[in-house]
């Protein structure tokens, strides 16, 4: 898997940072690693780097495959994307839709910078 994720004490967010597509063959391994820098921690947020994201960052199974298991996962999650030109916007919208069908519990912003996603993770909805 080429994608980097990482978890940033500093600021105590999950870093992901998506290069070309995310495959369905990424999916278990990605998640794995999402569940493994969560655990334990009381705040489950993340900021999504798509900045080096391909135009089609996963089709159609791997985005039910991935929404489907993050379901599963059960942590309540707020998400910052940042980097994100409108077609990748787009295919990002339509997962987080389909996780919310699902039932997963989750709020996501798009960004322009790291900043400003920062600001919106630690403010209070």
């Amino acid at each position: 898997m080429k994608h980097k994720l990482w978890y940033d004490e500093e600021n105590d967010v999950l870093r992901e940072q998506i290069i070309g597509s995310l495959t369905e063959e990424d999916i278990p391994e990605f998640l794995a690693k999402v569940d493994e820098l969560f655990k334990g921690r009381e705040k489950c947020r993340a900021i999504i780097d798509l900045s080096q994201a391909s135009g089609q960052i996963y089709d159609r199974k791997a985005r039910k495959k991935l929404a489907e298991a993050s379901n599963k996962m059960g942590y309540n999650e707020k998400v910052a994307f940042i980097g994100a030109d409108y077609r990748v916007r787009m295919l990002a919208r339509i997962l987080i839709a389909g996780a919310q069908v699902l039932g997963k519990p989750i709020s996501s912003r798009f960004f322009n910078s790291e900043e400003e996603a920062l600001a919106w993770l630690n403010s209070e909805d």
